[in-house]
């Protein structure tokens, strides 16, 4: 079930997922992204739900 959304934006309902180093924004957002986008891709195939 998915939390309303005055609850899930909660600090303590949150997951940090990327954390980009450095004083200036990345010029290659995607290449930060990939990986964790590949990770979810692959968790999700294996999901089974009870």
């Amino acid at each position: 079930n998915n939390l309303p959304p005055h609850i899930r934006v909660k600090k303590e309902n949150l997951l940090v997922t990327i954390i980009i180093p450095g004083p200036r924004s990345p010029k290659d957002f995607n290449s930060f992204l990939h990986p964790l986008v590949k990770e979810l891709q692959e968790l999700e195939g294996k999901l089974i739900l009870t």
